[in-house]
């Protein structure tokens, strides 16, 4: 017989109530009641009185106080007793956080994560009063909600008072979106592991800055969103002799105009093992600006190492082609590990790696393929690259062949080229940069681009450009293929993964110019089309092939099985 539900030990009640609680609050409910029936730990407390005590005997269970449900929180610090507690405003509505404030006066010694969004409260200046000793504190995020500094508009300078928080000696993590603060805070002290401050309206010095970041001997992580000093007003251009190691982070990332980063590079030193992601936004007459930019990470404790250092780079660039689409960008992330030589599943962001990304700015610069290219090509220049062997042009849209040519095409380094659906013609057109005279019988004197180019893999390419938008004329691989031969720098290996619309013949043709095929993971070598038919392996093949051949040839008389 089963045991009845009253009977389940309670250790396993307890761990069935733990697990249930992590599962978010439904935000569909048309109620705050319902949103609070919704919790499954709580609903599963209701089935019997036995399960309604263990519950209450738990103080655990009780640690996050229901915001959006301000008439539990009472009841709710109660039954936490003296187990930390988590306080969250930042899913509640205007004045919310003034009705639960008083509740917590008893209570908040008790805090160990807090998130306060300022549009929660009436006074929050008054509200913080209260928080002036959180000796259990790691985790503390504020947002003001008055204006979006990263578009343009002015924000109303929320600031941070002093006497609060004064004794949260184990904090950890430190948010803070919108707000203002004393740069020599308590609040910037050894413990510190986590830091990201966005869209300050009152910017500090330099010398703030480096203070409040030598502080910070344990930080781990380091994310700075429109709050850097500006490099013209400040001086900041020339490198600074002894600039502030923060060689303890695994991560940093900085959001910024053009000066502003570079004030940063130059006042800050890296260690060998960070992840570094910059971005930034440009604007008209752009040029200076990303000239100094580029000037101060090229430093090698700046981020100079991972342009010299860099063995793979993957290349982005996006251009919005429909209305509401992503915004225009370009990135470049670069890594001194051959992501061919990785184990399955890893990639660059398991990595230490650099991505730069530049974008434009809110009525800056409209950002187009000649001027995305023009960037490109001054990122290109600013930097060595002689230990380039990768190239990953996945995410690159269309018409930067020649600009490819131009720029990385000019490295006998690069040994391999990945490319996807919208890149592949903008490498087939960099690999053919002089092939009308070799076509029309004459000599080019064009030099090849990418001259030591051994290996070609295209992912999730469509050969097939009458029925599909986004296909592409694989003709051109033929082409290309020969005339790289002829010139003297065949292609040697072509891997082709997940691409669609190719047939038997397509494969035989690619082999005349080229050692292996490798298709879907099947090899196909130089002048062996096929190998014994009594192996089932190949039989298998020759299936695979024939359906292959069925496709290519229902698309090419617009049939399926359905209407044939």
């Amino acid at each position: 017989m089963l045991c009845p539900v009253s009977k389940l030990p309670v250790e396993l009640l307890t761990k069935i109530f733990h697990l249930t609680r992590l599962l978010a609050v439904s935000v569909d409910s048309f109620s705050r009641e319902e949103k609070w029936k919704e919790i499954d730990w709580v609903t599963l407390s209701w089935v019997c009185q036995q399960w309604r005590d263990v519950a209450l005997n738990d103080p655990r269970l009780w640690t996050e106080l229901p915001t959006h449900f301000p008439g539990w929180a009472a009841a709710m610090l109660e039954r936490s007793a003296q187990s930390d507690i988590m306080v969250d405003f930042q899913r509640t509505t205007f004045g919310v956080g003034d009705q639960i404030a008083p509740l917590l006066v008893n209570h908040v010694s008790r805090i160990q994560n807090m998130a306060l969004w300022t549009e929660t409260f009436h006074s929050l200046q008054d509200e913080f009063l209260l928080f002036s000793s959180t000796p259990r504190l790691t985790a503390l995020r504020i947002k003001a909600a008055f204006g979006m500094p990263d578009i343009g508009l002015e924000a109303l300078g929320f600031r941070l008072p002093d006497a609060v928080f004064l004794d949260a000696a184990n904090l950890r993590s430190l948010t803070l979106e919108g707000v203002n603060l004393n740069w020599n805070s308590h609040l910037f002290s050894r413990p510190l592991q986590f830091l990201s401050l966005a869209d300050m309206s009152l910017k500090p010095k330099m010398a703030e800055l480096r203070a409040a970041m030598t502080k910070l001997t344990g930080i781990r992580m380091l994310l700075l969103r429109n709050v850097l000093p500006f490099a013209e007003k400040t001086g900041l251009f020339v490198p600074f002799a002894d600039p502030v190691c923060l060689h303890s982070l695994l991560h940093v990332g900085v959001i910024d105009q053009p000066t502003c980063l570079a004030s940063f590079f130059n006042a800050f030193s890296l260690g060998q093992d960070t992840q570094v992601h910059a971005v930034t936004y440009l604007k008209d007459n752009y040029r200076e600006s990303l000239r100094h930019l580029l000037i101060a990470m090229r430093r090698p404790n700046a981020a100079g190492r991972f342009f010299s250092d860099a063995s793979t780079v993957d290349l982005e660039v996006k251009l919005p082609r429909v209305r509401n689409s992503s915004p225009p960008s370009l990135t470049v992330t670069m890594c001194r590990f051959l992501i061919s030589s990785l184990s399955e599943g890893y990639s660059i962001v398991d990595l230490p790696h650099l991505e730069f990304r530049v974008m434009k700015q809110f009525q800056g610069t409209y950002l187009n393929e000649d001027v995305l290219g023009d960037v490109l090509k001054e990122i290109f220049v600013a930097f060595n690259w002689e230990n380039l062997q990768e190239l990953s042009l996945a995410g690159l849209d269309w018409f930067f062949g020649d600009t490819l040519a131009d720029t990385f095409g000019t490295l006998a380094t690069v040994q391999m080229i990945t490319v996807g659906r919208s890149s592949v013609q903008s490498l087939m057109d960099a690999l053919l940069v002089g092939s009308d005279n070799w076509e029309s019988g004459n000599n080019s004197s064009t030099p090849v681009a990418f001259a030591g180019l051994k290996i070609i893999r295209m992912v999730g390419v469509s050969f097939d450009n009458i029925h599909d938008d986004e296909g592409w004329d694989g003709s051109e691989l033929d082409i290309c293929l020969s005339f790289r031969k002829r010139q003297g720098a065949a292609i040697q290996e072509v891997h082709l993964e997940a691409c669609s619309n190719l047939c038997r013949d397509d494969i035989i043709g690619f082999t005349y110019d080229a050692d292996v095929i490798i298709w879907d993971g099947k090899e196909y070598r130089k002048g062996v089309h096929r190998e014994d038919d009594s192996s089932d392996e190949d039989s298998d093949d020759e299936d695979r092939l024939s359906a292959q051949d069925d496709e290519c040839e229902d698309n090419l008389w617009g049939e399926d099985d359905n209407n044939a």
